[in-house]
């Protein structure tokens, strides 16, 4: 699904009073994530300095510790929002990073050591696709 047609899923499904989490990967390599705010966050990550455009030497290009791209949404910079990232890195690399986080907030949450033996499963059997 391209970028552009995002909002034909995100707006049938979005509930302001549910949380959200939805990744799309869409196949000319885009990924966009919409969901907790710190989680979108932390897939930019911070800035690390800029660089000249690769398509324009006259602009500049922000570098990022992480995945970079860009985040938005009303529930950006709020404690327990809702907001949206979306980038070009490595799908494989940034559903990981994403299923990851989503475990780590609900092992907050719960103790569940079955939870972590499933998960541990889980991304063992993920890496393995290519």
């Amino acid at each position: 699904m391209p970028h552009s047609k995002t909002a034909t899923v995100t707006d049938r499904l979005f509930d302001p009073n549910k949380p959200q989490n939805l990744l799309i990967a869409s196949s000319d390599g885009e990924t966009n994530y919409f969901g907790p705010e710190d989680i979108c966050r932390k897939l930019q990550g911070n800035k690390i300095g800029e660089r000249p455009a690769p398509w324009d030497p006259n602009q500049t290009e922000t570098l990022y510790d992480h995945f970079g791209g860009w985040t938005g949404g009303a529930g950006l910079g709020i404690e327990g929002g809702t907001a949206f990232w979306g980038g070009y890195a490595d799908q494989k690399e940034i559903t990981k990073f994403v299923l990851t986080e989503n475990y780590e907030k609900q092992k907050e949450k719960t103790n569940a050591s079955e939870m972590s033996v499933a998960m541990t499963k889980f991304l063992k059997d993920f890496g393995k696709n290519k």
